[in-house]
């Protein structure tokens, strides 16, 4: 029969293992990215780590379409940026969904079918080997212009949300 003191020892062994094991599934996610922009005038920048996807078998409100996105958070004159464009199947413009936080600003554009309208824009993906760069200009619903190109050295499918 095992101690307490034994079987305490292997639950917490046990999760640092797991804890260990998330923390290096989020560094293999994670990939080189560089992103260069204006927010409302301001020059933004960033190299370094982020999220960059890709799924031509995603859908969004029941539509299907292809999805790319990136994120990262710190940089040059940004604290976090979130963009994710949506090519629905059926044809039609890009639908962009893009969220940035600069110098205590929140800036956003959000032009996908189903969701909260905000602000317009347009958006293309030019395709470079295994990754890419997401270009999106528009403006937000207050009229600041925004003006972001994220160049992702390669893209990985998201994560598989069940449904």
């Amino acid at each position: 029969m095992r101690s307490p003191r034994l079987r305490a020892g292997l639950v917490v062994g046990v999760l640092i293992a797991m804890c260990g094991l998330a923390v290096l599934d989020a560094q293999r996610e994670a990939v080189p990215l560089q992103m260069n922009g204006t927010l409302a005038g301001t020059r933004v920048s960033f190299s370094g780590a982020g999220e960059c996807q890709h799924s031509d078998a995603a859908s969004i409100y029941e539509v299907p379409a292809a999805m790319w996105r990136a994120s990262f958070s710190g940089g040059t004159g940004i604290d976090r940026l979130n963009v994710t464009l949506w090519q629905p199947k059926v044809g039609g413009p890009v639908q962009i969904s893009l969220a940035a936080d600069a110098d205590r600003n929140h800036y956003s554009i959000g032009t996908v079918k189903g969701a909260t309208l905000s602000g317009s824009g347009t958006a293309r993906v030019e395709r470079q080997g295994a990754g890419g760069t997401i270009v999106v200009q528009g403006q937000t619903a207050g009229g600041a212009a925004i003006q972001v190109s994220v160049s992702c050295s390669r893209f990985v499918p998201p994560e598989d949300n069940g449904e």
